[in-house]
């Protein structure tokens, strides 16, 4: 059997691609990660930087900060709210957020 490019000359994949102009765009959120004023300074010491200066964290305890980022995710079209759809973070923030999950399980079952 035919493709359907070669019988109707159109091709199916491009009307279902996004439109050119909806490339990935340095939009990521950044990495929302849960830790201490203790681990954020850290964190910043190692080179990296938040979005905030770390004063909104509580001083005892667990409070979420989330990592500046420039890198590349997939944005789509306006939503209801008229601001781009974001789908998902960069590779790098992705990795962030998991290990971050991974290093407060850790904590949960060593405090046991």
């Amino acid at each position: 059997m035919k493709p359907m490019r070669d019988i109707y000359g159109i091709d199916l994949g491009a009307i279902d691609a996004p439109p050119a102009g909806d490339r990935p765009t340095p939009a990521c959120p950044g990495a929302r990660l849960r830790l201490t004023r203790h681990d954020a300074r850290e964190l910043v010491k190692a080179g990296e930087v938040f979005r905030s200066d770390g004063t909104n964290l509580p001083v005892e305890g667990y409070g979420d900060a989330r990592v500046r980022c420039d890198g590349f995710v997939e944005v789509g079209p306006r939503g209801v709210s008229g601001v781009p759809v974001v789908y998902g973070l960069c590779a790098s923030c992705q990795r962030a957020e998991e290990y971050n999950r991974a290093m407060l399980r850790e904590r949960q079952g060593s405090q046991r």
